[in-house]
C-alpha cells in the first residue's frame, strides 16, 4: 500500500495534494492530526474505518476542523459524523 504525505492509504492511484496548504495551514493541519491520533480507537468496517473519540465538545470542534483540512488535500475521502 502506498502512503501519501497526509497519511491516508492510497491504493487506487488517487493522490492527496498536501500542497493545497500554506505554511500556517499545514502547521495547523499537522497539529490537529497529531492531537487527534493520540489514544485513538479505530475499527475497520466493510466500507472503511470508524474512529472512536470521547464525547467532548472541544474535541468535536477539532475533529470537524481536521475534516475540513483533510477534505482540502484529499477530496475523494468521505467522512460522516
Amino acid at each position: 500500500m502506498a502512503e501519501c504525505s497526509c497519511g491516508c492509504s492510497n491504493t487506487s492511484g488517487i493522490a492527496c495534494n498536501i500542497s493545497v496548504f500554506d505554511t500556517e495551514g499545514r502547521s495547523r493541519y499537522d497539529e490537529l492530526k497529531k492531537e487527534l491520533t493520540k489514544n485513538l480507537s479505530i475499527e475497520e468496517i466493510a466500507s472503511g474505518y470508524i474512529f472512536i473519540y470521547p464525547n467532548e465538545q472541544s474535541l468535536l470542534l477539532k475533529i470537524t476542523e481536521w475534516i475540513s483540512f483533510e477534505y482540502r488535500c484529499c477530496p475523494f475521502i468521505k467522512f460522516s459524523l
